[in-house]
């Protein structure tokens, strides 16, 4: 799976997108509406749905079980640090021992992933 969906969608709906269909290709229905976005959106959220037929209408995606399903767990882990009010340093000192080892530059990153600047939004 692409890291672009787990950029759109956010890690918190790729992962039940990971988890339902994880393994499958996935048809995309063309339209927010019927029994196949019904089924997709109780199993994402509903925004999640209307964002990824947005994106991709009518395709076949291959969900897979890949490298990208732990960075979104980690990316929840450390979110959810985060708004326990731990710092970046506090952070880095839970996943300072290998084989979690991340830099404070890697979770600030983490952390800042998909979110926009008001002012200049998205240039890609």
């Amino acid at each position: 799976m692409k890291a672009w969906l787990l950029e759109s969608l956010g890690a918190e709906a790729f992962m039940k997108l990971s988890q339902a269909f994880g393994g499958n290709t996935l048809s995309i229905p063309n339209k927010p509406e019927g029994a196949q976005f019904n089924h997709l959106a109780a199993t994402i959220g509903a925004e999640a749905a209307k964002k990824l037929v947005k994106i991709a209408a009518g395709d076949r995606l291959y969900i897979s079980h890949g490298a990208l399903n732990q960075r979104a767990e980690r990316r929840l882990a450390l979110q959810a640090m985060r708004a326990e009010g731990m710092s970046v340093a506090q952070i880095q000192k839970v996943w300072r021992e290998p084989p979690r080892r991340l830099s404070d530059r890697s979770i600030r990153a983490e952390l800042n992933a998909g979110s926009e600047s008001e002012s200049q939004g998205r240039l890609f």
